[in-house]
């Protein structure tokens, strides 16, 4: 199955003279990290992402039989949405739902409300600090920050998968695959809604705020739908993460010079970044463990 979605996080170019550097795996403040997590508005908008919500859901139910009987766990699970699927989907013999911000008390009252409390467990903690009944079978979470690393739990993920992932079975990770792509584009539309719009307020020369509004652009990261058109370059491949061996370390030193292959004539105002992620090594384990072959067992979900 594969899903996708168009949005991309877009790194302007102007008003620096050194090259824009994206650091991975950064996190703010933790405190202010974790109670960024506490706001609903959140969650929402991460759910109403439908390609990246349903795809993890077509991946458990189309690996059911892989997880019969296994315990997993759900690293940085927010609303608890990911647990409920594989309790709710799947004949698991229980959940370990892990969710350091106060969202975890809402997690807990959704498990309830789902008469899912039997088999969820709602621990809420940094998944660097709860103590686990013992050692998990498969990992769950929707760990990708923008531009696929910054802001993102992947240490997190890794720290849970050297702990408590168990050392005489399969890595099994959901997801268990990652790129990151880039490509230059032009931002034609939001150069005209967000920037040039300043130029001309109903007949007024509004040039001082054009000016603060660039300003404001290239100040930071933005997350924005672009269409294919808006690319002057053919996307590249960044990086390809392998979620069962990749390294924090690995991360860290994720450096990659582009050579990028112009596709048009044209200007580029920004690099553009986008990430897929993948479901790739369940349907050989299922068929392994389960002795049928359970269709292709796989799914891929992009933004």
């Amino acid at each position: 199955m594969q899903q996708s979605a168009s949005g991309a996080s877009i790194f302007f170019f102007g008003l620096r003279s050194h090259p824009l550097h994206v650091p991975c795996c950064w996190r703010p403040q933790m405190d202010s990290y974790f109670t960024a997590y506490d706001d609903l508005e959140t969650h929402l908008l991460m759910l109403q992402d439908r390609p990246r919500t349903e795809a993890y859901l077509q991946a458990i139910r189309q690996n059911r039989a892989l997880f019969a009987g296994k315990v997993v766990l759900d690293v940085g699970c927010g609303t608890g949405v990911l647990a409920l699927f594989c309790a709710r989907e799947t004949e698991c013999a229980a959940v370990y739902a892990v969710e350091a911000s106060d969202m975890a008390d809402c997690a807990q009252a959704c498990v309830e409300a789902n008469e899912l409390q039997q088999r969820v467990r709602v621990f809420k903690g940094e998944m660097e600090k709860v103590q686990l009944p013992g050692p998990v079978d498969i990992i769950v979470s929707e760990w990708m920050g923008f531009a696929l690393l910054h802001e993102s739990m992947l240490d997190s993920v890794l720290f849970a998968r050297d702990r408590w992932l168990r050392a005489d079975g399969p890595r099994l990770l959901f997801p268990s695959h990652a790129n990151l792509h880039a490509a230059l584009s032009d931002l034609r539309r939001y150069r005209a809604e967000k920037l040039d719009f300043w130029l001309d307020v109903y007949g007024l020369r509004m040039t001082p705020l054009a000016q603060r509004a660039y300003e404001e652009a290239v100040a930071k990261p933005i997350i924005e739908q672009i269409d294919v058109s808006e690319c002057v370059t053919e996307p590249v491949l960044v990086c390809s993460l392998d979620l069962a061996r990749v390294t924090a370390a690995d991360v860290q030193r994720v450096r990659q010079p582009l050579q990028l292959r112009t596709r048009r004539a044209g200007s580029f105002g920004a690099l553009s970044c986008w990430f897929e992620v993948a479901f790739l090594p369940t349907a050989q384990t299922a068929e392994k463990e389960a002795g049928n072959d359970g269709g292709d067992g796989s799914a891929a979900a992009a933004a």
